[in-house]
């Protein structure tokens, strides 16, 4: 599941610069996305403003899936779909050529 995916690495995801958008045409909040994922709303913020509270703008891989899910939840979508919306995704597949 996804779950596993993310468990026991330490793996960090950024947030994608057009999240807000995504979230504003789903019509959810960034408070209404915390709570469901139930996540601190802080913690999202910081992440969507890393400039401002001198973070990286990442968020580790349980936090990362835990709004993905919410995401789908709330849109009716895919859990893989919502982590796609919300983070970027490296491409493993594409070589240092």
């Amino acid at each position: 599941t996804c779950h596993q995916m993310a468990s026991g690495t330490a793996a960090k995801y950024p947030l994608r610069d057009n999240v807000r958008e995504s979230l504003d045409q789903a019509g959810i909040s960034i408070a209404g996305l915390a709570r469901e994922a139930g996540v601190n709303r802080s913690v999202l913020t910081r992440a969507l403003n890393p400039e401002r509270y001198g973070r990286s703008g990442t968020l580790q891989g349980r936090t990362a899936w835990k709004l993905a899910r919410a995401y789908a939840q709330l849109t009716a979508t895919a859990e893989e779909d919502g982590f796609r919306t919300l983070f970027e995704v490296e491409k493993e597949d594409q070589g240092d050529a």
